[in-house]
């Protein structure tokens, strides 16, 4: 693998190899669903919202990123349509406050990893096409640890999301992967909360997503968190939430 590629690992978010962490609802009308105020895992939904997750995370730039954010003070930043990411941060637990509006479906990685790449290579460093598709699985573009590292953490981690005191079930279940690889544009010349670069790139990314429908009007409180104790790392994010 060459220097040009990255993995970052998150919860929300990212060691270079990078670690990071980055619901009360509506109930969702699906029996088989152990978690009714979230999206199912079988939803279609989570090929797009993962996507457009690292999409936001990545083309934002540190100063203003809701992932280095300490209060919640940029909880807003990039918010678009009708769904509202949450992002958890690059290592340690944070509490931050957030305003939402009604309506929004709120999206957020309990823990998951990224490899990426500049959609510019010198040639014959990355076998991709210029639209950005792997074309081995097992190339310079693509680092099958990353799929190990997200088998580790499955087999590793200790996962917990509440929402409202309600602990939510099954979080193994919520584990998806995107293997087309995607693009990402920034947002500014600023280095974003990974440290990457400003510079366009590709993306491929696994790890563990949930997606509550959305919340009642009203104060709720959302949390998550990952630890993996044989590294001694730990993430998570306490959200206090005013939706309305």
């Amino acid at each position: 693998m060459t220097n040009k590629i990255r993995i970052t690992l998150v919860a929300v978010l990212a060691v270079t190899l990078a670690i990071s962490a980055v619901a009360a609802t509506m109930p969702y009308a699906d029996a088989k669903n152990s978690n009714p105020t979230v999206l199912p895992p079988t939803s279609k939904q989570y090929d797009k919202y993962t996507d457009k997750w690292w999409q936001w995370a990545y083309s934002i730039p540190n100063s203003i990123s809701p992932v280095s954010d300490t209060t919640g003070e940029f909880c807003d930043v990039g918010q678009s349509g009708n769904v509202w990411f949450l992002a958890g941060t690059t290592g340690g637990t944070v509490e931050r406050e957030c305003n939402i509006p009604t309506g929004k479906t709120i999206v957020f990685p309990i823990i998951n990893a990224a490899g990426t790449w500049p959609t510019v290579l010198p040639e014959g460093e990355c076998v991709a096409d210029n639209t950005g598709d792997v074309a081995d699985w097992g190339s310079e573009c693509y680092n099958p640890g990353l799929e190990g590292l997200m088998d580790f953490v499955e087999d590793s981690a200790t996962l917990e999301v509440i929402v409202d005191g309600v602990p939510l079930q099954d979080l193994e279940k919520y584990r998806f992967a995107e293997r087309d690889a995607f693009s990402i544009e920034p947002s500014s010349p600023e280095l974003n909360a990974f440290g990457t670069p400003p510079e366009d790139i590709f993306s491929v990314h696994e790890g563990f997503f949930i997606a509550l429908t959305p919340l009642t009007p009203g104060e709720h409180t959302i949390e998550f968190s990952a630890a993996i104790s044989q590294i001694g790392f730990e993430t998570g994010a306490s959200y206090t939430v005013i939706v309305g």
